[in-house]
């Protein structure tokens, strides 16, 4: 029998519109956890990013959330993760601004579930290198496997890798049709026989958000006889004293692209981490709340991917993260020659954004992504 770890990643953007959030929370959370809670004898791991929680903390039926978590909790079904509070990308973010944005992830955790530490470590978008990798201070992280030769658990210094199946991962995420637990399982017996541990980490928003579908599969997994569902903890006392030592951990991502390119490559996308670099340095030394806050949000990962257009495209929203950067400065005690500079750049930004937005330049791109979709699809299991 097979040891399965579900590694569920709850997350929404910081400037995420509220209605949005709660529709989410109605269609996905709320039935995911309902239907997590029926099971028996199984272990989920769960990240459930700050981002979120802050956002649930205004919203009505978020009380049934936080309760059905803390009763998992409490009965060893359901493991938490820490992670960063805003999503950044680890490896592009500057070091104050991710530390202090696990911190307080930590402390958010603390407050709303009671959570006072987590062993474990989910990387927003799994992107990790081994700069960042050394500095987590976590007994485990989440990883592709793509970190690492070997999988799904290896040990790097102190810490454990928990390396999700790349191939895995991509089904649950692109699979086109009904994904039936039954047929997932036997391909993954025939291609991994010799594996008894899987990692399959995944959003939690595939599971009755994106594919309504999703809920069903995942209902299916945790009840079959062929595999045992297990919390990271669990499998490292498993498999822990088996893991292959490491000397290197790889820059990775789930995004299966050399050098985080699906966050990178684009000339806006360069010239938003120009900016927020530029909006950082200002506000490096700032002990203002408000400005760390906007700062903070403004790194999250979703807006360099907004501006991939591989596919995704959203100017607005782009816009939201660039608007926390620019109202950092505006609320920082700067001088008029360091406002004005960053009121100048915030405009050229702008402006090159909308320009590409009103181009040809994004219909391409979309036909670009549709090329490479289907190679894709194509390359998937007939499940």
């Amino acid at each position: 029998m097979k040891h399965f770890v579900l590694v569920l990643h709850f997350y929404q953007p910081p400037t995420q519109n509220l209605a949005t959030t709660q529709a989410v929370l109605k269609s996905c959370y709320l039935p995911l956890l309902r239907m997590l809670d029926l099971k028996k004898d199984v272990g989920v791991t769960l990240n459930l990013s700050g981002s979120l929680l802050e956002q649930l903390e205004l919203l009505e039926g978020a009380i049934e959330f936080f309760s059905l978590t803390k009763k998992m909790m409490h009965e060893g079904k359901v493991e938490l993760l820490n992670s960063s509070m805003y999503h950044p990308l680890l490896p592009l973010t500057p070091e104050k601004i991710w530390r202090r944005q696990v911190l307080k992830n930590k402390e958010i955790l603390k407050r709303l579930l009671g959570v006072e530490g987590c062993s474990g470590f989910f990387p927003p978008e799994l992107a990790i290198d081994q700069e960042h990798f050394d500095q987590l201070s976590a007994k485990y992280v989440i990883v592709h496997e793509t970190a690492v030769k070997q999988s799904p658990i290896a040990q790097f210094h102190n810490t454990f890798l928990l390396a999700g199946k790349a191939e895995l991962i991509e089904i649950c995420r692109s699979f086109p049709g009904e994904l039936k637990a039954a047929s997932f399982l036997q391909y993954t017996a025939a291609k991994y026989p010799n594996e008894d541990l899987i990692i399959l980490p995944n959003d939690a928003e595939l599971f009755g958000h994106h594919y309504m579908e999703r809920l069903t599969f995942l209902s299916q997994l945790l009840d079959s006889e062929e595999i045992n569902c297990i919390t990271a903890s669990q499998a490292i006392s498993i498999y822990g004293k088996s893991a292959k030592k490491v000397d290197t951990v790889q820059l990775s991502s789930w995004q299966n692209r050399p050098n985080l390119h699906l966050w990178t490559e684009k000339k806006l996308q360069q010239n938003l981490l120009s900016f927020a670099r530029f909006c950082s340095e200002l506000g490096a030394k700032s002990e203002n709340a408000l400005v760390q806050k906007l700062l903070d949000q403004g790194w999250s990962s979703c807006y360099l991917y907004w501006l991939s257009n591989f596919p995704w495209w959203h100017p607005d929203l782009v816009m939201s993260g660039i608007e926390c950067l620019i109202r950092s400065v505006r609320a920082s005690d700067l001088s008029f020659d360091q406002k004005n500079e960053s009121e100048l750049l915030f405009s050229q930004l702008s402006y090159q954004i909308w320009q590409y937005h009103w181009s040809a330049q994004v219909e391409i791109g979309y036909h670009q992504y549709d090329e490479v979709r289907e190679k894709t699809l194509m390359s998937l299991p007939h499940l």
